[in-house]
């Protein structure tokens, strides 16, 4: 299994993207084009209820039976720690983790530049600080863990197929040149 993931505003949709174009089912058609992200793994979404409400496509009528898939995408994992930790007991998560990292600094300007982030659940409200002690209490608990993860940097994403290749076995390095578009890149990095 594959979990892409971040802190939001770390590429994960754009990555999540190049799977599906490469013929994966990530299990989930949500989208928000106010935001241009989407993805989000309705599993997770439907798991993470039960723990905390108001989060990410909380109004979004998702499939309640959903399962976990080969590549799953979840966004805001990163930001959250004691989730992430419990997510991996709970689910006996064995998984490969494409961990996307952008400066802290650009995702809180990106997220306070999108009203929908304003009106996020107020655990992913969270200041360039926050997100990078977070961020690293992460790291740190997936090592705990044992997980299998690579760190892939948000200004390296153009580059990253052959990292993801030798990782995951998965070629998607046509998928990522083909989706790859400078011009978006700079709307995420607003």
């Amino acid at each position: 299994m594959l979990i892409v993931t971040g802190t939001q505003r770390s590429g994960t949709t754009f990555l999540s993207e190049c799977f599906i174009n490469g013929g994966f089912d990530l299990g989930s058609t949500l989208y928000d084009a106010d935001i241009s992200g989407g993805y989000e793994s309705e599993f997770f979404l439907k798991w993470s209820s039960k723990y905390i409400k108001n989060f990410p496509f909380k109004d979004a009528n998702y499939d309640t039976k959903s399962k976990l898939k080969s590549v799953n995408k979840i966004s805001f994992l990163m930001c959250l720690p004691s989730l992430l930790s419990i997510f991996i007991e709970e689910n006996k998560i064995n998984a490969k983790w494409l961990v996307l990292k952008r400066n802290f600094n650009d995702v809180y300007d990106s997220k306070r530049s999108k009203k929908r982030f304003l009106l996020d659940h107020i655990l992913l409200n969270q200041n360039p600080q926050e997100l990078e002690m977070n961020f690293q209490k992460s790291i740190e608990l997936l090592n705990y863990y044992e997980q299998k993860f690579i760190i892939i940097p948000f200004d390296t994403l153009k580059e990253s197929g052959h990292k993801i290749l030798d990782f995951t076995g998965i070629d998607i390095s046509k998928q990522i040149k083909l989706k790859y578009n400078p011009n978006q890149i700079n709307v995420w990095k607003q």
